[in-house]
């Protein structure tokens, strides 16, 4: 079992709903007749946190990214995400130190089902940064500097490229990251 890779995909079978599903199908079709563009506008705003939403240099980087890929790789990735039935191993068979990081405005894998994931890996910490979305990484590189793994009981601070980054324990060993312009 890949511990590192997997539990980011244990739940998308739960996502899965016949809601979801339709969506999936309608992107397919979509981009298949029209091609990468119309989809991306639509797809942007689900991505990352509403304040970004209109974001244009967060915009060109999501665009370029995904343009890169060529719009036959993204039906197969959609494709394949509605063929994929939920992870075979079991969370709590991951031993190794694991930190789940997620914004507290991801549309696309909720903060519940980080808290879920983070409950069945023994020792695991969930960090949640407040204002971001499903691109976290993309909408802020530096905020990830200051999510690595914690000792025990001991919350830890961080600066980076002009923010603080104070983290703040609570008693679920869910740490939220609260960003301050310095």
């Amino acid at each position: 079992m890949d511990a590192g890779f997997a539990p980011y995909l244990v739940r998308i079978a739960r996502l899965s709903t016949p809601l979801v599903r339709q969506h999936y199908l309608e992107s397919i079709e979509g981009i298949e007749a029209d091609g990468l563009g119309p989809y991306l506008v639509d797809a942007f705003p689900r991505y990352v946190a509403p304040a970004r939403a209109r974001d244009p240099t967060l915009w060109e980087t999501f665009r370029a990214m995904a343009s890169r890929l060529r719009r036959e790789v993204v039906v197969r990735q959609m494709r394949a995400l509605l063929n994929y039935r939920g992870f075979p191993g079991n969370l709590r068979e991951i031993v190794c130190p694991t930190v789940l990081i997620c914004g507290d405005e991801d549309q696309r894998t909720p903060v519940a089902i980080h808290q879920e994931m983070a409950e069945q890996i023994s020792g695991s910490q969930l960090r949640v940064i407040d204002r971001y979305g499903h691109f976290t990484p993309l909408e802020q590189k530096a905020v990830l500097g200051g999510c690595k793994l914690a000792a025990p009981n001991r919350p830890f601070d961080v600066v980076r490229a002009g923010l603080a980054v104070a983290v703040e324990s609570d008693p679920l060993a869910t740490q939220r990251v609260k960003l301050n312009q310095l």
